[in-house]
């Protein structure tokens, strides 16, 4: 075997054992033996792909099937941007600690990224699909994380099933999240792709059919997922099961709608020391009613989205609308959309996105809170903004594009926009503006 070969095994390999799929014994059983069956079915691929450099006595000489397709892909953003804000920083996704305006004058933590993922079609109905990240993390390291490891069957032509880590159709670029090369903006606007659950570890059925001149498809997952995020500092804990959902596209010449609905049903729970240690204290002087209200322990929370799009040879129209609610009176409760307009001028393609996000709950209790804490946690939980992004795209080479963009965004009374490591200087409600540029490459 080559050392390239081994290489991409054992990186294969390390991936799935870090999907860490639990969704009960049964369940867990089946998906350790589908990532079990994927670790020897790449095996057997590398095996034949060097069949030359192994003896006729080899133990794999029984293998009568042949991969029909091995490729692998990388794609990578190098990106940075400036914020007028210095009282805290710009971040495209809620649980990142630092980024552009008070860290960094201008910062490349924001949107820098690399990727590598790994097609393996194994037989004429069986596929592996691996994808690993390295950008920036929760705890400010770039540490590389495994984004999909599944194995998938093609029951008909129609429908499959696979087994492993996805990444969840919440919207309308899900399946191209991470690769900026395949996204018509520098960044998918923060408004509403503000999620920092992007993967689910379980299973996923996944149905096609044509009706006319449409093509239809049906997703549908249950799995769970977590993810870590800084509390003042600290790290926090974010679990997720007991989760459900599907995504239903159309496409129909050059329009594509999606409709996509999720539930966490009783299953998601926050643990951070900090907030432990405040509901612990609201109990202890007497408050129980009110901790028991407040602390997020195996709620539910139902996301709804739908999107649409028109892309011709010269004009690109895409909008989505989104809301996000729970049965918890903490975290947020959000309707978010945007809009965008944009032109093809042969390689140059300018665009226009508006957009905005607003609060459904009430950002504090008021005198009902004596001690405040529950106040302040409500307060940041509020990322109500409005957005206007203007920027240019540039296809200056085969697979490369340059990319720049201005933001301007005012942040809706008592909102802190969802901006990170706020200093004692930050004022909710303002408004700042953002100066980016990009160029992205796929490979």
């Amino acid at each position: 075997m080559t050392h390239s070969s081994r290489d991409v095994l054992l990186l294969f390999h390390h991936s799935l054992l870090a999907c860490g799929i639990r969704l009960g014994a049964i369940t867990s059983k089946m998906l350790a033996y589908a990532r079990y069956l994927t670790l020897l079915l790449m095996m057997l691929v590398f095996r034949i792909a060097n069949a030359d450099e192994v003896s006729d006595s080899s133990i794999f000489e029984p293998v009568v099937f042949q991969p029909k397709i091995f490729k692998v892909h990388g794609f990578a953003t190098l990106g940075t941007a400036n914020s007028s804000e210095d009282q805290a920083d710009f971040v495209d996704m809620i649980n990142l600690p630092k980024g552009a305006g008070y860290s960094h004058n201008w910062s490349f933590n924001t949107d820098s990224r690399i990727g590598l993922q790994i097609d393996a079609v194994l037989t004429d109905n069986l596929y592996a699909v691996m994808q690993v990240q390295s950008k920036q993390n929760y705890d400010d390291s770039y540490t590389p994380k495994v984004e999909w490891a599944n194995l998938n069957l093609q029951l008909t032509p129609q429908l499959k099933i696979g087994v492993g880590r996805f990444g969840i159709p919440f919207f309308m670029a899900s399946d191209s999240l991470n690769v900026g090369y395949a996204q018509p903006w520098l960044r998918v606007p923060t408004v509403v792709y503000y999620f920092p659950i992007s993967e689910l570890d379980g299973v996923n059925v996944n149905y096609q059919y044509k009706l006319g001149e449409a093509l239809l498809n049906v997703q549908t997952l249950y799995g769970h997922s977590n993810f870590k995020f800084l509390i003042d500092g600290t790290a926090a804990q974010a679990y997720v099961k007991n989760f459900s959902g599907a995504a239903f596209t159309a496409e129909n010449g050059n329009s594509t709608i999606r409709l996509s609905y999720f539930l966490i049903n009783h299953g998601f729970s926050l643990s951070n020391s900090q907030l432990d240690g405040m509901f612990n204290l609201y109990r202890t002087m007497g408050m129980s009613a009110l901790a028991n209200q407040y602390e997020v322990k195996n709620h539910s929370q139902v996301f709804t989205g739908l999107g649409y799009s028109y892309v011709s040879s010269n004009w690109m129209f895409q909008s989505e609308i989104t809301k996000l609610r729970g049965d918890d009176d903490i975290t947020p409760s959000l309707t978010s959309w945007y809009t965008t307009l944009g032109r093809h001028y042969g390689k140059i393609f300018p665009y226009i996105t508006l957009g905005e996000s607003t609060l459904n709950k009430p950002s504090t209790i008021g005198g009902a809170d004596p001690l405040g804490a529950i106040n302040a946690a409500l307060a940041a939980s509020n990322f109500g903004q409005h957005m206007l992004s203007i920027g240019t795209r540039w296809d200056f080479a085969n697979s490369m594009d340059l990319k720049v963009q201005v933001d301007r965004i005012n942040l809706k009374h008592g909102s802190n926009g969802g901006l990170a490591n706020l200093q004692p200087g930050f004022k909710t409600g303002g408004s700042y503006n953002l100066l980016s540029f990009s160029v992205d490459v796929v490979f």
